[in-house]
């Protein structure tokens, strides 16, 4: 019997969950489940099959009380065995509190290390602990605070690695070196203090002179304003190009000459994990996630996230051996190959599995 499982997220646009959502539910039904998606704003829903349901609040607010009263209708309407509490809290809380009313187990997702730094952690933490079943995080569980790895053991919490599916016309096939003077480096992620785009912007300047490059940078945040700021005192602006949020991130991954993401820390890193399956050689923060994805392969350059003049360093080091991309390249290609989608939609119908056998007993009601 297929599992039905609501997925429950603010939007199906945007960073690494939203896609990790997209993926999962694109394979559900090739792993036996039956998915459904409970969202407050579906922008690039249209990426999803039309035969998965998505419910929506009545309002496209973050914080809004109709919240409850619309998730009460989508389970009446969808009868799920399972509910998936994803992010962000202002989801989360709602998610877990109608599931735990309706009696259906739900889930609550670890998405990066776990800490109290955000707002309604507190509150989201204190339902998790009366109101979900499970807990699932996608990073090694050590690396958040001792109440989170608490209640990840009270919760019996596995761990599901994030997964990666990229188109093969996407696919950056080893070849002669660029012969174009101007080397093109890639950043890509949200602007905001944990990307730690400082240190990129100020390694800047340090690189080796002989070396042509310039500098390209995909996404939005809150520090935006700051990052075009520091742009303009380190008078970067004929070296750095701000396209904002894009769609197309696979093409400009692939016309790139070198991926930096110099994170301070991350969950499960899956602009990393997408440069290697495109084979976009990478220089990245020295980093426990980094280094749990990358093991001792060649696949990625490293360096201290406190130095920006060691990522200077390895940016010209990568610029002077030419031989390096085709080597970077095809050791990402063999990681990437192990974080398929159907192979994480595998392990989640496992672990819904055996959460509802924990639950046999227990009487489900969309009264």
């Amino acid at each position: 019997m297929s599992i039905r499982v609501l997925h429950c997220i603010h939007s199906l646009s945007g960073g690494g969950a939203e896609r990790q959502v997209q993926l999962l539910v694109a394979e559900s039904r090739n792993a036996g489940m039956e998915p459904g998606i409970f969202c407050v704003n579906d922008a690039g829903g249209e990426r999803i099959s039309r035969s998965v349901p998505i419910y929506k609040s009545k309002r496209s607010v973050k914080y809004n009380y109709s919240l409850f009263g619309s998730l009460h209708e989508a389970m009446r309407h969808f009868r799920p065995n399972v509910l998936h509490a994803w992010l962000p809290a202002s989801m989360t809380i709602p998610a877990m509190l109608v599931a735990f009313a309706h009696r259906v187990p739900s889930v609550f997702s670890y998405r990066n290390k776990m800490f109290f730094n955000r707002p309604l952690t507190v509150p989201e933490y204190v339902c998790a602990l009366m109101a979900a079943s499970r807990v699932v995080s996608n990073n090694p569980v050590g690396r958040s605070n001792l109440a989170y790895r608490a209640l990840y053991k009270l919760k019996r919490g596995v761990e599901i690695k994030n997964a990666v599916h990229v188109d093969a016309r996407f696919k950056k096939q080893p070849a002669d070196p660029n012969p174009d003077p101007v080397r093109t480096i890639l950043f890509a992620g949200r602007i905001t203090a944990q990307k730690n785009w400082r240190c990129l912007l100020r390694a800047m300047p340090l690189i080796d002179a002989q070396h042509s490059y310039r500098l390209t940078i995909c996404g939005d945040g809150e520090d935006a304003r700051e990052l075009r700021d520091l742009v303009d005192e380190l008078k970067l602006q004929d070296k750095v190009t701000l396209l904002g949020y894009r769609r197309d991130l696979y093409a400009i991954m692939q016309s790139a000459d070198v991926l930096v993401f110099p994170s301070w820390y991350e969950g499960m890193p899956n602009v990393l994990l997408e440069a290697l399956a495109i084979g976009i050689p990478s220089i990245v923060s020295d980093i426990p996630s980094h280094r749990d994805l990358i093991g001792d392969t060649r696949c990625a350059m490293t360096f201290n996230p406190n130095s920006p003049a060691e990522l200077a360093s390895r940016i010209s080091e990568f610029f002077a051996n030419p031989s390096y991309a085709s080597e970077m390249a095809r050791a990402g290609w063999n990681i990437a190959e192990a974080h398929t989608p159907l192979a994480m939609a595998g392990q989640y119908r496992d672990f819904y599995r055996d959460m509802m056998a924990g639950r046999s007993r227990a009487t489900t009601s969309y009264s």
